[in-house]
């Protein structure tokens, strides 16, 4: 944390406030995925377990628009700090792109790489699966596209 963000008259303000919880979102995921890595217990596998867990939590979305389902997912990943996100499609197709997240920073800290938070993302599949819907996931270097279809 820098000091501008430990200043007592700024850091309860609604923007200071926004700032730390996406950071701290992010904490208990990656966290959870270092552990797995650290146990030797397959990250996809917990990845799909969360989806199934949580796919019901979905059921508002059913029958939405691909785009309004795109625009959940950018959701999800900027509520846990992805800055650079963008989306759009119609009510077949669209897509969610997000860039630079996590940082590298954080991945090292944590000991995670993009190859095991791709793993865990396994988790959307469920959820598609509940929704209707089919993904194509890809990253290239730290630009992460997930294609929805309907």
């Amino acid at each position: 944390m820098s000091e501008d963000e430990l200043k007592e008259d700024t850091m309860f303000s609604e923007e200071a406030i926004g700032k730390r919880s996406r950071s701290a979102a992010l904490t208990p995921f990656l966290g959870a995925i270092a552990f797995l890595k650290k146990k030797n217990i397959s990250i996809k596998e917990f990845g799909k377990f969360m989806g199934e867990i949580s796919a019901p939590t979905w059921a508002k979305a059913k029958g939405a628009s691909a785009r309004t389902i795109a625009m959940y997912f950018a959701w999800n990943y900027v509520s846990m700090g992805a800055d650079n996100y963008k989306y759009d499609g119609d009510e077949k197709e669209a897509f969610v792109e997000t860039d630079n997240w996590p940082s590298d920073d954080i991945l090292k800290m944590w000991g995670v790489t993009l190859e095991d938070l791709d793993s865990f993302m396994e988790m959307n599949q469920p959820i598609l699966d509940y929704l209707g819907m089919t993904q194509e996931y890809k990253r290239v270097g730290k630009k992460l596209t997930i294609k929805l279809k309907k």
